[in-house]
């Protein structure tokens, strides 16, 4: 028999708290928070079937985690033990004295004052971006156990497979990690960092090769709507038409400026033309002929940069949680497969149309907060000049690096929304009151109560 320490016993108390603590959202919603891509990612694991547009491993992880359609409340709650558990791994690294108050410290503060307590009250993949970056530093850090590394690797290797985002994003970090790693790492064993990298990229290509039949079906479609939404499409269908002859070319002038009613409408000409599969063919003729034009590649890294910029300022919360009827494919997947559910899904304040107008306050503190941490950061980091232990620098360069690299794949390969982003802007203001907090203990040399 293991006998558990207290130690052991504190430690997963707090993880415990902390959970608990993020999901506030949905115990005051009365159920988790759901958007209107959970009808395909819920049909799709409990089917199970590979949707068209979208990976099933978040929908995989639901049917697993609520216990084959018991409840989706206890899918929720692993995620944010999941959550809970990698954040105060990472808060023990930089936290030395009173570690166990500093954390509920920032439990409660990233609960109430960021995007965190939100997307970890929502079944949506989103919160797997976050994960992703957490348990690859740890992995970097190469401080844990071998079943602790061994279960932050399957974690990194899940949470990748949950969106197709993440292949760019995190195969961009960990180049970046590489060319970097004799600065970054200097202090460390040189073969184990390359044989961490080395891992995490395979797992990252294990993760995208299972996806890649998604990522073939849906890329032109996205895209699609990235340069509809860019106001490059319409100007090169009116130039173009007269000698390309394109299908589409006979619906140049129906076509509005709306990205979401290209994709999704019925009535557009994506579905007039047969469809996602049908139009494949000519619409990657017309991005390849895009992006190999001087003049229209030009206008694309123009408005990249530009949307990018967007995508940065573009971080509340609330995005795509409407009130989903019975009409709806959300309502319908939770009454086929989590049937138990519904009693609460309907009585919840999200299907009341309570939720959303509640939002303008929340919103204003986290923008409020991001900035300020934002100013703290560069105040402790740049006009103070002050001293970064290792694993708070390399948590501050990762954060950094996903809060941009998110943006920028988001905001030049789909759409500018506010959900894509606050996935991740919740990292600026841990890292500020992790940073604040290690600059105190610095300069008053707590006793040590861990």
């Amino acid at each position: 028999m293991i006998a558990i320490g207290k130690k052991e016993i504190s430690f997963y108390a707090i993880v415990l708290t902390g959970a608990l603590l993020l999901l506030i959202p949905a115990f005051y919603n009365g159920y988790p928070l759901v958007n209107s891509d959970d009808g395909t990612y819920i049909h799709s694991g409990f089917l199970p079937q590979v949707p068209g547009d979208r990976p099933i491993i978040y929908g995989l992880l639901l049917r697993i985690f609520s216990l084959n359609g018991i409840s989706l409340w206890i899918a929720l709650f692993v995620q944010a033990i999941t959550v809970s558990w990698l954040l105060l791994k990472i808060i023990k690294t930089i936290i030395y004295q009173k570690t166990y108050l500093a954390a509920l410290a920032i439990y409660c503060f990233l609960a109430f004052a960021t995007s965190l307590s939100w997307i970890t009250s929502e079944l949506i993949p989103d919160v797997c971006t976050p994960i992703v970056l957490m348990s690859m530093y740890l992995l970097l850090l190469g401080k844990e156990s071998n079943w602790n590394t061994f279960v932050l690797y399957g974690i990194f290797l899940a949470a990748s497979g949950t969106h197709i985002s993440h292949f760019v994003i995190f195969m961009a970090i960990l180049l970046l990690l590489f060319l970097l790693k004799r600065w970054l790492f200097s202090t460390q064993s040189s073969r184990k960092i390359h044989q961490t990298l080395i891992i995490l990229a395979a797992l990252s290509l294990l993760a995208n090769f299972v996806n890649s039949s998604v990522y073939r079906n849906s890329k032109h479609i996205f895209f699609m709507g990235s340069l509809l939404d860019k106001k490059i499409l319409k100007p090169y269908l009116h130039e173009s038409c007269p000698s390309k002859g394109y299908k589409l070319c006979q619906y140049k002038d129906e076509i509005g400026d709306d990205p979401n009613w290209f994709i999704w409408d019925q009535n557009s000409p994506l579905y007039k033309e047969g469809g996602w599969a049908t139009t494949k063919p000519e619409y990657d003729a017309i991005i390849k002929d895009i992006l190999t034009s001087p003049k229209y590649l030009k206008m694309f890294a123009g408005k990249s940069a530009l949307f990018t910029w967007r995508q940065l300022m573009d971080f509340k919360i609330g995005d795509g949680n409407f009130p989903f009827k019975k009409d709806n494919h959300v309502y319908w997947a939770i009454e086929q497969h989590v049937p138990g559910d519904i009693p609460m899904y309907v009585n919840a304040w999200q299907h009341q149309e309570l939720i959303i107008p509640k939002l303008e306050l929340p919103n204003k503190i986290i923008y409020i907060v991001a900035g300020l941490s934002l100013v703290v950061i560069i105040m402790l980091f740049v006009l103070k000049r002050q001293r970064l232990s290792g694993p708070a620098f390399l948590l501050l360069l990762l954060t950094m690096l996903l809060v941009l690299i998110n943006a920028w794949d988001c905001a030049t390969f789909s759409n500018v929304i506010g959900r894509y982003q606050c996935r991740v802007m919740w990292m600026i203001p841990f890292c500020a009151m992790l940073l604040m907090i290690q600059a105190i203990q610095a300069r008053h040399q707590l006793p040590d109560n861990h």
